[in-house]
């Protein structure tokens, strides 16, 4: 009878988070520096007519301005010029490169309008995220391994423990 009594206390202490492996600890204050918990929740939604016809007009005029830049600068000599920083030339047409210069300008502004924008549904408090953290982290270790980010970050701590044991010992023992 006592077996069992102390079997069920080392379980309930065990599973209750009052004995955690220095693993577990480590993992646990690394989930809490990633910002797993996010402190608003987005939606994207598609930009209505308005809004496009302005994002067009903003964009055309910009794009003129990029034109006359982009043309105004001389062709490249060497091939490793073209990926200068701030560009100095431009990349001859046909040379490497299918799309013309107006076709990527283009595109962009396509991508732009299928993008959507995004729209704020529900802010977090911090001590909303504070209350998240603590449900997910008195978890026990099996459940918290099904979480990717929880699974990366005690990776990283079993590599950190390999590394300099020295260390880990002094930090989490």
């Amino acid at each position: 009878m006592k077996k069992i009594f102390f079997f069920i206390l080392v379980y309930f202490f065990t599973t209750a988070g009052f004995f955690k492996s220095a693993l577990e600890d480590c993992a646990d204050e690394g989930f809490r520096h990633i910002n797993a918990f996010p402190l608003v929740e987005t939606k994207t939604v598609a930009h209505s007519k308005e809004e496009s016809n302005k994002i067009r007009a903003e964009h055309n005029k910009s794009r003129q301005q990029k034109l006359k830049k982009h043309y105004s600068l001389p062709i490249c000599k060497n091939s490793s010029d073209v990926y200068s920083f701030p560009k100095t030339c431009r990349t001859p047409e046909g040379q490497g490169i299918k799309l013309t210069y107006e076709q990527v300008l283009d595109n962009t502004l396509q991508l732009m309008l299928r993008m959507g924008k995004q729209i704020v549904v529900n802010e977090y408090t911090k001590a909303e995220i504070e209350k998240k953290y603590k449900k997910f982290l008195n978890k026990s270790t099996k459940l918290k391994m099904k979480n990717n980010l929880y699974y990366g970050q005690y990776e990283m701590c079993v590599g950190y423990k390999k590394r300099s044991p020295e260390l880990f010992k002094a930090k989490y023992d």
